[in-house]
């Protein structure tokens, strides 16, 4: 994914955000679609089960006897971070 569409995936999150707050009777549409839009900046456009699999290969890679959660969300920050800012 490029910096240009995490850019755009970010805008348009925060737009359905921003129009869910001031729009009470589609709120919850607009929180879906900022929902959508945050897995795909998530994942970098290729979706939930993307994600999924970022994740879980983040918490393979640094699983061992001495792993603590700590050592995991640290792995999955920075999994999430490399896609989101190639």
């Amino acid at each position: 994914m490029t910096v240009h569409s995490s850019h755009l995936r970010a805008r348009h999150m925060a737009d359905e955000l921003l129009l869910a707050h001031w729009n009470l009777a589609s709120r919850d549409h607009h929180r879906t679609r900022a929902k959508e839009y945050l897995i795909q900046l998530l994942s970098g456009g290729e979706g939930m089960e993307c994600l999924l699999d970022l994740i879980s290969n983040a918490i393979t890679d640094v699983h061992d006897i001495d792993a603590t959660t700590d050592d995991y969300a640290v792995a999955v920050f920075n999994a999430l971070v490399k896609e989101v800012v190639p």
